[in-house]
């Protein structure tokens, strides 16, 4: 990967000095491949500020190039990750704050408790029942300790079974009529069972319908 072959040499003074000064003197009659007695690992990669071709030169202490790539990879990952919980959890703290605004709104017009169809035909109006469904099982399931990177996989999936439900229950409809028929209504009601039934299995309670 090296891009200016005139900068091995710096590279290798380079890498020499940080080997040293984080590993110490290389004791004297190692093999040359013997790296056992290093305590880190280390790799420099140099780049040209304002390149986009991913190009680098690259030197290390040692390292195996072959294990390089799965490490660069895990760390992309990571580095990926972090970004992306962060956007998450941004987005989740602006959707939480919208959310309990609505539902505070609906109170006041209420003169107190509001009605819970009344809240969910307004959330559902604004694009966020399901947002808002994800916002009250973060708070009855998890503690507010829990790490950001757990609570985003948690999002991910309680938004995708979401999606798998919607998409299911559009496909079992039968087709041409407005109405729903009685085939309909008794998958709904199928539905309805199997998600109680979870509901009454993990959380140890069958929650009263509405």
């Amino acid at each position: 990967m090296t891009t200016d072959p005139g900068n091995a040499a710096s590279l290798q003074a380079s890498m020499a000095a940080l080997d040293e000064h984080f590993n110490g003197e290389k004791p004297k009659g190692l093999a040359p491949g013997d790296h056992s007695w290093r305590k880190w690992g280390l790799a420099i990669f140099q780049f040209k500020y304002g390149a986009n071709d991913g190009i680098a030169n690259y030197v290390s202490n040692g390292a195996d190039r072959a294990d390089m790539i799965p490490f660069l990879r895990e760390t992309a990952d990571r580095f990926e990750s972090a970004a992306y919980v962060e956007q998450d959890e941004v987005m989740g703290r602006i959707n939480e704050a919208d959310i309990m605004g609505m539902v505070g709104s609906e109170a006041e017009k209420a003169g107190g408790i509001p009605k819970t169809d009344a809240v969910a035909k307004k959330l559902t109006d604004e694009g966020k029942i399901i947002e808002a469904g994800w916002v009250g099982y973060k708070k009855m399931a998890y503690k507010p300790t829990t790490p950001p990177a757990r609570l985003t996989e948690a999002r991910v999936a309680f938004i995708a079974g979401a999606a798998h439900l919607f998409s299911s229950m559009m496909e079992i409809m039968d087709p041409g009529r407005e109405e729903p028929t009685e085939a309909d209504l008794r998958r709904m009601d199928q539905i309805e069972k199997e998600l109680r039934g979870f509901i009454e299995q993990r959380f140890g309670k069958r929650p009263g319908k509405r």
